[in-house]
């Protein structure tokens, strides 16, 4: 029989297979190529479906940057509330949470209301010419930046989410709106924001929080009487009973970026990144959504709903009114500059 090892022997010999074991694993590991390009990678959410315009320019921007950078930008995406809700996902974003969030006009005027002023169905701006001296002055599109730099985060890129069309916005209701007057009484799903309360007790309907999916339930059961979106939000859920009344808006937004994150990232990748998203914002606008504001129109239409496009020029004046009570309602004497500065910059563009 053969001899008992000793307690010290049977230890040193599983140290040394141990050691020759860790050897040969760490031999078969694959070996880093030296000097192999630097990888970056970063997290995208927002809270709207993948389908949705804001979906795309995130996919967008997934595959842009990929291409731009030979892979060197490798950037995971988190579509419709998956990691954050909307509103979470900017807060996340300006945190540093994650480094890219898709956002909208209206949703970053959650936490800040001086946003309203580029999304509100206001007839506040004459045309789309007027929108956009707006948002390229420096009084106007200038401050808003700004005040998205004060809290770390960018606009690295910028988006209509429905280009090409000036009636855009769509109130959808179980009775027709031909004048402001029409709104008085509903009960209406509008999105949450700090314009909700002054605008519903202005037009005097009363206005109910749901959720985008629990919107087609409380339509049939009467719950509510419409809602206030898009018709892109219509054709997402299958929302085509009523009356669907298209307002003037806009509401072009910013992809914005946790600047900390940017700022890191080697000026070549930069440079690279800057040109894909000059990229994306023409193809989104001439090629990914060409000819859909026209589609959707038509498919409401084709599954009965009564496309109304726009009100009579006097109640567009009423609504436009009504807007600028909203925004004076919101103005902070506190912060620079203030809703009132940025409306008289508005008017002063026109």
């Amino acid at each position: 029989m053969p001899k008992k090892m000793k307690p010290m022997r049977v230890a040193l010999a599983v140290l040394i297979t141990v050691v020759l074991a860790g050897a040969v694993i760490i031999g078969c590991a694959p070996k880093e190529e030296e000097g192999a390009p630097e990888v970056f990678n970063a997290v995208q959410a927002h809270g709207y479906l993948e389908t949705y315009s804001r979906g795309r320019v995130a996919n967008m921007l997934e595959a842009y940057w990929e291409e731009a950078t030979d892979g060197r930008v490798q950037v995971l995406t988190f579509h419709a509330s998956t990691l954050y809700k909307q509103a979470a996902a900017i807060s996340a974003c300006k945190k540093g949470d994650i480094e890219i969030a898709t956002a909208s006009s209206f949703s970053l005027s959650h936490d800040e209301p001086r946003w309203t002023i580029l999304f509100i169905d206001s007839y506040l701006f004459d045309d789309r010419d007027h929108y956009m001296r707006f948002l390229h002055s420096e009084k106007g599109g200038g401050a808003l930046a700004k005040i998205l730099e004060e809290e770390s985060v960018t606009g690295i890129l910028w988006y209509d989410p429905i280009p090409n069309a000036e009636l855009s916005s769509a109130w959808v209701t179980t009775k027709p709106i031909t004048k402001v007057a029409d709104w008085q009484g509903m009960k209406l799903r509008i999105p949450g924001g700090p314009y909700g309360p002054p605008l519903s007790r202005l037009l005097g309907f009363s206005a109910v929080a749901l959720s985008g999916g629990e919107v087609a339930g409380a339509m049939e059961l009467g719950v509510i009487d419409g809602y206030r979106s898009s018709l892109e939000f219509a054709v997402s859920y299958s929302l085509y009973k009523g009356y669907g009344l298209l307002l003037k808006n806009w509401a072009i937004s910013p992809v914005i970026v946790h600047v900390p994150w940017w700022n890191s990232l080697p000026a070549d990748i930069r440079e690279k990144l800057e040109e894909a998203n000059k990229k994306i914002e023409y193809d989104f606008a001439y090629k990914d959504w060409a000819g859909r504001s026209e589609a959707l129109v038509l498919k409401c239409r084709e599954q009965g709903m009564v496309v109304t496009e726009g009100l009579s020029e006097a109640e567009g004046m009423k609504m436009r009114q009504i807007a600028l009570q909203v925004l004076a309602e919101l103005n902070d004497p506190a912060v620079s500059p203030t809703l009132n500065e940025l409306v008289a910059e508005m008017e002063r563009t026109r």
